[in-house]
């Protein structure tokens, strides 16, 4: 019984050592973390997750206008090349939300790169939407620019 307390206690030890380490910055070489938008500041970009050997990632997107604050689910991936001479080699990245209760989807595709010091995806933008008050507005396009989430 001894035994089963000692290790229960390093087992507690150790998971509140796992859960106490501060989160990484998000970078260009390490995409996970929390993004913001340039031009707002609201933190929309939540990456949890990309996958070493296929590039998947996954995360959740908020956008800054039209659905109430609410965080959707986003999938996407990311391909970095090998440098080659003196090419400009960056991170590129796609992903995508469905906005369901909106009757939309977004995607948008863009490169990593570190501007002024500072890690920023500079991304293009299509919205799709299946309501529209004309023919013509079912497709908007845009661009959005994230910089890392700065923590006090």
């Amino acid at each position: 019984m001894t035994g089963m307390r000692i290790i229960s206690l390093f087992s507690g030890m150790a998971l509140t050592g796992i859960l106490s380490i501060p989160a990484l910055a998000a970078d260009c070489d390490s995409l996970t973390g929390e993004w913001t938008n340039a031009i707002n500041g609201s933190p929309t970009l939540i990456i949890t997750e990309v996958e070493d050997i296929s590039g998947h990632l996954r995360g959740q997107f908020t956008s800054p206008s039209g659905t109430a604050g609410e965080a959707f689910a986003l999938t996407g991936w990311v391909v970095e090349s090998e440098p080659d001479r003196a090419d400009d080699v960056v991170p590129a990245l796609t992903f995508s939300v469905r906005f369901t209760p909106y009757g939309s989807v977004s995607a948008w595709s863009g490169t990593c790169r570190i501007l002024d010091g500072v890690p920023t995806i500079e991304t293009i933008w299509h919205l799709t939407r299946s309501h529209g008050d004309y023919d013509w507005d079912h497709q908007l396009t845009g661009t959005d620019v994230f910089v890392p989430v700065v923590s006090d």
